[in-house]
């Protein structure tokens, strides 16, 4: 049992979450994820992050834990306790090199496994051309919100279709309950496939 109330130290932090992780597996990563650390990396995340939030999205800095953070957590609009995307800075000079850009994409394939949706924004499009990197930014963002909404309808159009069954089937079974000739009438009725 460590107690991070007692201490700040990041290298205490990083044991209990190696030893949550340990013990649950990638389960630990994922109820890890949710935390900010509230400071920005540097001046490109956060000019970055002041454009979004012009924009109208609510923007948290370093999110996550450890080696698993993304730079920007984009807060979902429509359940502010869950994030829409993660946004990756991306700096010419630290991906140039091959090592980096693998690291990268095994950081990647484990927040994407975590359920994050990763954008990423390269710093010299954004110094180059900011307002289309920033408007190629927010639309994905914008697009990643419609696909998310329309898949809360679906999942809430599923439930409703299931509750509709189990008060029809309900209903069945009652009626036949109350009117035993409608199970008689029902066992002579012919059953094709």
């Amino acid at each position: 049992q460590i107690s991070l109330q007692q201490t700040r130290a990041q290298g205490v932090r990083d044991l209990r979450l190696f030893l949550e992780f340990a013990e649950k597996g990638i389960q630990a990563l994922a109820g890890a994820t949710q935390h900010s650390t509230g400071e920005f990396e540097s001046p490109f995340e956060e000019a970055v992050a002041q454009a979004l939030e012009a924009n109208g999205w609510e923007v948290n800095p370093q999110v996550g834990v450890s080696a698993f953070r993304v730079d920007l957590g984009i807060v979902d609009p429509d359940a502010p306790g869950a994030y829409l995307a993660g946004v990756e800075c991306d700096g010419a000079t630290y991906h140039s090199s091959a090592t980096a850009r693998d690291r990268d994409r095994l950081r990647e394939s484990v927040l994407r496994g975590l359920g994050w949706e990763i954008v990423r924004i390269w710093s010299t499009d954004w110094w180059m051309q900011r307002n289309a990197a920033l408007e190629r930014l927010n639309n994905e963002l914008k697009n990643l919100l419609v696909v998310k909404r329309q898949e809360r309808e679906r999942q809430e159009a599923l439930r409703h279709e299931q509750v509709m069954q189990k008060a029809s089937a309900s209903n069945i079974e009652q009626n036949m309950r109350a009117d035993p000739q409608v199970e008689q009438h029902a066992e002579k009725i012919p059953v094709t496939s």
